[in-house]
């Protein structure tokens, strides 16, 4: 008796595992633009208060959490396991104490966001400068 697979026992688990790998390719990439479209959300946003600020001359308040933002009356919350902290003080963000875009856009203070999957280990850096400019970075 000769041991070993046929060709058609190796051609079914070729199959399977092709079936496995396709069913979970989607939620990994899924997955990857839930993080992006956060850091995207929380980038724009900040954008919009120093416009804003800048245009209409005002003082304008982003607030921050560990796992939302709400800039006006509209509240953000993070997907499953993404989070934000202060990556300056080494904390988090409450919504007690805003990021204030002042009347003609400078910051009340530099920040620095870190935003974080915990799932995939990635991260990235949203830095706000005196200047009112926002920045991206890499944690790395």
């Amino acid at each position: 008796m000769k041991k070993g697979f046929t060709l058609i026992e190796t051609v079914v688990v070729i199959t399977i595992i092709g079936i496995i790998i396709g069913f979970s390719l989607p939620k990994i990439n899924s997955r990857q633009a839930k993080y992006n479209n956060t850091v995207n959300n929380i980038m724009d946003q900040l954008n919009m208060a120093r416009q804003e600020a800048s245009t209409k001359n005002i003082t304008t308040e982003f607030f921050l959490s560990t796992d939302s933002f709400k800039y006006k009356n509209t509240v953000y919350r993070f997907p499953n396991k993404i989070f934000a902290y202060d990556y300056i003080n080494n904390g988090t963000f409450t919504f007690d104490t805003p990021i204030q875009f002042l009347p003609g856009g400078r910051a009340d203070g530099i920040f620095a966001i870190l935003v974080v999957d915990s799932a995939k280990g990635r991260e990235s850096i949203i830095y706000v400068f005196p200047s009112g400019y926002v920045l991206k970075g890499t944690g790395e």
